[in-house]
């Protein structure tokens, strides 16, 4: 009787079994009418079990890595780049394989598919312009410019901290160009591109040369402000700091600004801007050398170097307090600061905003430096009454002056918290620049 009962059991469990399988294929059949088999791949990742419209919003976003030196990276889309694939005929790619036999003949074709997998070429276009436009920006913004070994000095002006020099890199954008289309054209690999650069060697002011020089930290700092708007005098500023910018003066030498900065002229690139001439502000070229000059005159003296030549402006000027000025004159007059040290002293001029910055670098002092400003005299502005042909008859217009000084500068020097040294190292006399009162003569025509 169990005999009997197992040979009625067996039809029974075999009908469920291929019942069963055949609900699963349907159902396999459903699931993937509209959907990619798996092993299907698209660059390095499998798209099997997407839908059409699923690959063709995958395809829709591609992206592409690109890595630079250091580390940096960045990612684009492709058809940001001008590569513009086509969603319809690569999404056909992609649902074709697994489906060159009908259904259900197509299982062992699709058993082949999953071991062995298949890779989707890319179908695509290339828009020249936006092409070339994308490869010059990838170019540039993976380019680095060279610098130099410098000293990070902190806020309060205290220690510096030695940063080595950094050499540069320059993409090839020809090259780069190369390695994106060979990047697209590769089957099973990620689209990673490696940016081509050429290295650009480092500056010549190396951590090693600053070390043979003995120049080892801050000696002292000084920064004067100017204003952006007056274009002429903050280009001169700059022009003029750049000359200065990482001049090395050894042992023994003496700076002269006259020589370092060259004459004032349009050969050298200044242009017009006012200058103090016998009193009065008039148009000259090289208008904002001064301010250069009077910024390092400063940080030299915090630097307690010697100076050999300074002058002072026939007029208070507004970036700096009376006293501390040193006005400059190619071949006439000149300021002159000697090294009297042991090592090389390493001047540096930066503009950072609408500061003109000047640090001395080289061996940091023992001494501490204290500067004092004393007012003996003080010159009222005179008045003065002129003539505007533009102005209407009876109107007045006010230009006001500012008064002039006598004062003599101190400096004091101290170690260890004890004063060592006291003395006046100028005297200086500054005319009053006068009040202008301009009064009007145009005369109203009659009817």
């Amino acid at each position: 009787m169990a005999f009997l009962r197992k040979r009625r059991f067996l039809p029974g469990l075999l009908a469920c079994v291929l019942a069963v399988l055949a609900l699963a294929a349907i159902a396999d059949y459903l699931y993937y009418r509209d959907r990619i088999y798996p092993g299907v791949h698209l660059r390095d990742r499998e798209v099997g079990g997407l839908s059409r419209k699923e690959i063709k919003e995958e395809l829709l976003g591609l992206q592409m890595t690109f890595s630079g030196p250091g580390g940096f990276h960045t990612r684009l889309r492709l058809q940001d780049m001008g590569i513009l694939v086509d969603p319809e005929e690569t999404s056909a790619a992609a649902y074709r394989p697994g489906r060159q036999k009908p259904w259900p003949l197509s299982y062992g074709e699709r058993l082949a598919l999953y071991r062995r997998g298949s890779f989707l070429p890319l179908h695509y276009r290339v828009d020249g312009e936006n092409f070339s436009q994308s490869v010059r920006m990838l170019a540039d913004s993976f380019a680095r410019d060279p610098r130099d070994a410098y000293f990070q000095v902190r806020e309060d002006g205290g220690l510096a901290e030695l940063k080595e020099e950094e050499e540069g890199f320059l993409a090839d954008q020809e090259a780069l160009g190369e390695n994106i289309r060979r990047t697209l054209a590769r089957l099973n690999t990620p689209l990673d591109v490696e940016i081509p650069v050429q290295e650009v060697p480092a500056p010549g002011i190396t951590a090693s040369l600053l070390q043979e020089r003995g120049v080892v930290g801050l000696m002292s700092s000084f920064a004067t402000e100017f204003h952006r708007d007056n274009e002429n005098r903050a280009h001169n500023i700059k022009l003029g700091a750049s000359y200065l910018h990482n001049h090395f003066l050894p042992p023994g030498g003496v700076l002269s600004v006259n020589a370092l900065l060259g004459n004032s002229g349009r050969e050298k690139g200044y242009k017009e801007a006012p200058v103090i001439v016998d009193g009065e502000l008039v148009p000259g070229l090289g208008g904002g050398l001064c301010q250069v000059s009077t910024t390092l005159y400063n940080a030299a003296l915090l630097a307690n170097l010697p100076i050999l030549e300074r002058r002072n402006h026939a007029l208070t000027v507004p970036y700096v307090d009376p006293g501390r000025d040193a006005t400059i004159a190619f071949s006439a007059i000149d300021l002159k600061i000697q090294n009297d040290r042991d090592h090389y002293i390493w001047i540096t001029a930066q503009i950072p905003g609408d500061r003109l910055a000047i640090r001395i670098f080289g061996r940091p002092l023992m001494e501490t430096i204290e500067l004092e400003t004393r007012i003996l005299e003080t010159y009222e502005p005179p008045v003065q009454h002129k003539y505007d042909p533009d102005l209407a008859f009876g109107e007045e217009k006010v230009e006001e002056g500012q008064p002039g000084h006598l004062v003599e500068v101190w400096k004091r020097v101290y170690r260890e918290g004890q004063a060592v040294s006291e003395k006046i190292i100028s005297l200086d006399r500054y005319r009053p620049r006068p009040t202008v009162i301009w009064q009007g003569t145009l005369e109203e025509k009659g009817p």
